[in-house]
């Protein structure tokens, strides 16, 4: 037929009574491509094959799972990857509007917006779906000269594939080491992570269920992909959900949310899994953690002609929260001091050496002391000092993740509304 359907039929009834029976017909028994006029139901399935030159059924198969609301790619037994309608917290990635509407045969309801324009079938003219033998699904279009144009991918990268860095673990496909552990967190498998095989994924440093709350804090990671949390309710303030989240053993993160309309709590109380850093619809997810696995390396000196203070090794690489904030805002500014050091430093000098090094951080550089005026309270007998506010950003200094044979320096920002340009003073 023109539509691309191979129908095998066959002419039943006698004279005057003829009908065609359809014994066969390729849009109800597709191999790897989908084609306008086909519906993606349970019963349908695309298939792959087994490479470019060989048809026969290969890894890959892409399937709507009615009853989760998903689409799925499945790597033989494993989900590969998978795609909500919508959904806040899908731990996937939201399906085109426009695919969807090709894949219900153009019965799904699409409300334009500025984003996606009127949808009518008209439009997908000269289109084709194929699930690839390498387990991408590609939507293309014919142009003019008769050339197959990509239009729309998934997986699109490496951290597109459902849950690629296990559980516990987070992923950000702008580093060639593209998985690490949450922080707090550490490999199942070193000599697997060291190979590259991240799907073991991560679990605790330290267990956090003691029964002494103060002995456990949060940190928050920006802009995350995250799969879908076990309870949620509406919270009066976000002190609320984090309490609630801290009080329960069970509890890895929560993400709060608030509006003119209602405030929202979410929480995990099972493993965290399919993380993204840096997803542009993501949410604000403040993840639990022990002191003891994040306050790492900091030490308290008294030659001031040599202060360092290294508040914090954060192993994603994104937005959390300073440690020495948090102690210093609590009032336990000492617990930032290496315990070997502790009947050996001076106290006062230690809380000095984290004030100023606060206030290096701030956010508004009118506010940050000059050198000169570091050297001089770091040497002054005096212990008053102006207080710092919370710190906006975080620099990170770490070997370059994409350039694994030099030794250069890369600096991140802790959100991506400043810009940090390093200059001597």
């Amino acid at each position: 037929m023109d539509s691309g359907n191979l129908i095998v039929s066959d002419e039943v009834g006698g004279q005057g009574d003829h009908q065609v029976k359809i014994l066969w017909q390729s849009f109800a028994n597709p191999t790897d491509t989908f084609l306008p006029g086909m519906k993606m139901d349970g019963n349908l399935a695309l298939t792959s094959w087994r490479s470019y030159e060989d048809p026969a059924p290969g890894n890959y198969t892409f399937v709507h799972c009615q009853g989760e609301n998903q689409f799925v790619i499945w790597k033989r037994s494993i989900k590969y990857w998978k795609s909500s309608v919508s959904s806040r917290f899908a731990g996937s990635y939201e399906m085109s509007p426009a695919i969807s509407y090709l894949l219900s045969n153009f019965t799904l309801r699409v409300s334009p917006n500025d984003t996606v324009p009127f949808l009518t079938s008209a439009l997908y003219r000269d289109t084709r779906l194929v699930m690839t033998h390498w387990g991408q699904l590609k939507y293309m279009k014919m142009d003019s000269e008769k050339v197959w144009l990509l239009v729309w991918v998934e997986p699109r990268d490496r951290c597109s594939v459902f849950n690629a860095c296990g559980n516990f673990g987070s992923c950000n496909s702008k580093f060639d080491s593209m998985c690490k552990c949450l922080p707090g967190y550490k490999p199942n498998s070193i000599e697997s992570w060291n190979a590259g095989d991240f799907s073991g994924g991560c679990s605790r440093k330290t267990n956090v269920c003691s029964g002494d709350a103060t002995k456990a804090t949060f940190l928050s990671l920006k802009m995350m992909k995250v799969g879908n949390p076990d309870a949620q309710f509406n919270a009066k303030n976000e002190e609320e959900c984090k309490s609630e989240c801290l009080n329960n053993c069970q509890c890895y993160a929560y993400s709060y949310e608030s509006t003119q309309k209602d405030a929202v709590c979410w929480i995990w109380y099972e493993d965290l899994n399919n993380l993204e850093e840096e997803y542009e619809d993501g949410c604000d997810l403040h993840v639990r953690v022990a002191f003891s696995d994040i306050v790492e390396d900091r030490y308290c000196v008294t030659n001031y002609e040599v202060a360092e203070i290294v508040l914090l090794q954060n192993p994603l690489g994104t937005a959390v929260e300073l440690v020495a904030w948090l102690l210093w805002k609590e009032g336990r500014e000492l617990e930032f001091m290496d315990q070997t050091l502790s009947q050996t430093c001076n106290a006062d000098e230690c809380l000095k050496c984290v004030n100023v090094g606060l206030l290096c951080l701030q956010e508004d550089p009118n506010e940050r002391p000059t050198m000169s005026n570091v050297v001089f309270m770091l040497g002054s007998e005096s212990n008053t000092l102006p207080s710092p506010k919370e710190p906006a950003f975080v620099i990170r200094r770490c070997p370059s993740s994409r350039a694994s044979t030099s030794s250069k320096l890369e600096t991140f920002s802790r959100n991506e509304l400043t810009v940090t340009i390093e200059h001597g003073r």
